[in-house]
């Protein structure tokens, strides 16, 4: 919630947030170390022609980078190319470590969280609204 107030109330917006119970399916997990060698070869494989051409990537950018559009770009041109060979996945999940740490010298950061994007909506099984004060 904090982020959509932060993301909608200047716009004007009425920042909402749903919950949903998903069900990961096949699952392309930035957790685990098979998967991102596959996303850093996709990379390789994406910004070569850019480079060839003079052509300059996106750019993750903001504070913490939490615009990240060259991760976006990394991961559905990682997918298309998957799926190209019948390797297809339904979710997508990756953990991010935003903001500033918790404590002095911490491994943890007040902003991190896991994202698991869903590509297939068949592992969307239901979806509610959180049961807390706004």
């Amino acid at each position: 919630m904090r982020w959509a107030r932060e993301k909608f109330t200047a716009q004007g917006d009425k920042p909402t947030v749903v919950g949903a119970v998903i069900q990961l399916g096949r699952c392309f997990d930035l957790l685990n170390e098979a998967m991102t060698e596959i996303l850093a070869q996709s990379y390789q494989e994406l910004s070569a022609p850019y480079e060839a051409a003079g052509k300059v990537l996106p750019q993750n950018r903001g504070r913490d980078w939490k615009i990240r559009e060259l991760d976006c770009m990394v991961i559905n041109d990682c997918m298309r190319r998957l799926a190209s060979h019948g390797v297809v996945y339904d979710t997508v999940r990756g953990a991010f470590l935003e903001g500033a740490p918790a404590y002095p010298n911490a491994g943890f950061s007040r902003e991190a969280h896991i994202q698991i994007a869903i590509r297939n909506p068949a592992c969307v099984l239901g979806v509610f609204r959180p049961n807390w004060k706004l």
